[in-house]
């Protein structure tokens, strides 16, 4: 009896024991750990949104708006506004469904067709319940209008304003500027935590792309809290976006115009490209066909995506002639005076011959009168002379085989130069330097760099083009001796002058024009027509460029372009413009 009272009071004095523990812990809970507990649900309850800053403007060199932000509405629905804390989901969708069905009905039989459905009122409160949920987007000023004239019988319902961008000039210069497309912020202010993310414009071609970091802005934060079922509680502050920076292109979008609807006009497919020499900006930048913002290409803008100007692959046929004859005069292979006699052929050994474009020869040429009648035997026959060891000189600083480097270089082409030493697919024997002499063969050149070439030529600088206003970078001298560069600038001066010049459609009264043309084979097609041309002769301070693909040769087809694209920059001022220089 007394073992049995013994054992009963010590179970009890067990179990008093283990329960004094439990209040201990649960009062220790409570107290000691309640004020963390709180402060860790609060926070698993505060939000932060990104709010995308209004992207910076598109202007061209004269001021005139081409790309800017403009603001979009649509309306949306502010779910946490109209349930009750205590509703089921279903009973805050049957709410929500009563308010957007009775609005859709008053804006009209489009929105009531159009109204989201209860999988999209679902899909929202799973996921970004604390968001407005978007009823209609791009909603005209009239039912806007109409709206907010009746928004009290309509609850929870707001305006949702977003950025979308708007072109003037919107068929021209368009690969240039570039597009943009919404999508969600690629690092929304290298802040932590963030929940939510209205889409933000991004750039994907063009400076819009290339530009992007400094158009996009500064994104702003927005500070909230939402209650246990995760819909909206309240709002504690807000960080301001900060507007992107505006972007200045050195492109004149009247000239830039004027020249697209010569191109139009003629049904042409190529580029053309002006330079002010005293900074490098380039005035314009054709490709044609192009598209036009906010229409898909059709069937006949063939390429329409593709930048000519800085990715179009092409031979440069004789427009390299004048690079070749700076290299073999600088080298010492060729003299002023020295004549060279074309029998109308080069003998490429085996009974395999080249033909020059005279059938019956030019007779004896000089380097100056080579030029001018773009004799084929005269260059093959410079081509020999500095054979293996010296052919490669023609491409030291210059961009022949990389890109150019301007804003735009993640659109550029490489091409291929076809020199030793950076081309080896072959043994360069003598049918290799006759072809390269004339362009032809493996070479492969974009505009882009044709008009380095060029103004490296007719100024001994390399100058960087580029396309935002004031970018400008100091020029790197040529190797080439003043000696050698005037006589190859007397024979481009030929080409436009002499009676048998190639380039006589691009005489013009104004002033002299330096000039080479190009007609590049392109297999059994019809040639690209090529010319490359600076004026005025005495003292360059335009260059340019012009490709007109698959036409014939670059004096009958891509002269007149390129005259038309001088004569209407000169009427504009540009010859005597002041500009900021080098």
């Amino acid at each position: 009896m007394r073992e049995g009272a013994s054992k009963s009071l010590a179970l009890a004095g067990g179990i008093l024991v283990v329960m004094a523990m439990l209040c201990a812990y649960v009062a220790w809970l409570q107290l000691v750990r309640g004020t963390e507990n709180d402060a860790n649900v609060r926070r698993q309850q505060d939000r932060l949104t990104y709010i995308p800053a209004e992207r910076g403007t598109i202007l061209d060199r004269n001021g005139v708006v081409l790309d800017k932000s403009v603001p979009e509405y649509h309306i949306a629905l502010r779910i946490e506004k109209i349930r009750d804390p205590r509703d089921t989901r279903r009973r805050t969708i049957d709410k929500a469904s009563t308010v957007i069905s009775s609005l859709a009905a008053f804006l009209g039989p489009d929105y009531y067709r159009t109204r989201p459905g209860r999988e999209a009122m679902l899909k929202h409160i799973t996921s970004k319940a604390p968001m407005p949920f978007v009823l209609w987007t791009s909603v005209p000023q009239e039912d806007i209008r109409r709206w907010a004239a009746h928004r009290e019988d309509y609850p929870g319902t707001e305006l949702y304003m977003t950025w979308r961008r708007h072109h003037s000039h919107a068929d021209s210069a368009c690969l240039v500027r570039g597009d943009t497309a919404l999508g969600t912020p690629a690092n929304p202010l290298k802040v932590r935590n963030v929940s939510f993310a209205f889409r933000e414009m991004k750039g994907v071609s063009g400076m819009e792309a290339a530009m992007d970091a400094e158009l996009r802005g500064s994104g702003g934060l927005e500070f909230f809290q939402t209650d246990v079922q995760s819909y909206r509680n309240a709002t504690f502050d807000m960080i301001s976006a900060q507007r992107g920076k505006d972007i200045r292109l050195t492109i004149d979008i009247e000239l830039q115009e004027y020249i697209e609807a010569q191109f139009r006009e003629n049904a042409y497919k190529g580029a053309l490209l002006l330079m002010d020499l005293r900074n490098g900006d380039i005035l314009a930048s054709v490709s044609e066909p192009t598209v036009k913002f906010g229409e898909p290409a059709s069937k006949e803008q063939e390429g329409a995506l593709f930048n000519r100007a800085l990715a179009g692959y092409y031979p440069p046929g004789s427009a390299f002639k004048p690079l070749l004859a700076l290299t073999a005069l600088d080298c010492g292979m060729l003299t002023q005076d020295e004549r060279i006699n074309c029998e109308g052929y080069f003998s490429l050994g085996n009974g395999k011959n080249l033909a020059c474009s005279h059938i019956y020869g030019c007779g004896e040429l000089d380097v100056v009168e080579a030029l001018g009648r773009s004799c084929n035997i005269f260059f093959c026959s410079l081509g020999r002379r500095l054979g293996k060891g010296n052919f490669g000189k023609v491409a030291q600083g210059l961009p022949l085989g990389e890109t150019v480097g301007t804003e735009l270089a993640a659109f550029e082409g490489r091409g291929i130069a076809f020199v030793p030493g950076k081309y080896d697919k072959c043994n360069w024997e003598l049918g290799d330097l006759a072809n390269a002499s004339i362009g032809q063969g493996a070479w492969i050149v974009t505009p882009m760099q044709l008009l380095v070439v060029t103004s490296a030529i007719v100024t001994g600088q390399r100058i960087q083009p580029h396309y935002v206003l004031g970018n400008v970078t100091q020029p790197l001298p040529m190797h080439w001796s003043d000696r050698a560069r005037a006589l190859v600038l007397a024979g481009m001066r030929a080409c436009t002058e002499d009676a048998h010049g190639t380039g006589l459609q691009l005489q013009m009264d104004e002033c002299a024009v330096l000039a080479k043309t190009g007609t590049a084979q392109a297999g059994n097609a019809l040639p690209h027509a090529i010319i490359v041309a600076a004026l005025p002769a005495d003292n360059p301070r335009l260059a340019g460029v012009c490709v007109v693909e698959h036409v014939g040769s670059g004096g009958r087809y891509a002269a007149p372009l390129l005259k038309w694209a001088f004569q209407r920059a000169l009427q504009m001022g540009y010859l005597n413009a002041e500009t900021q220089s080098f």
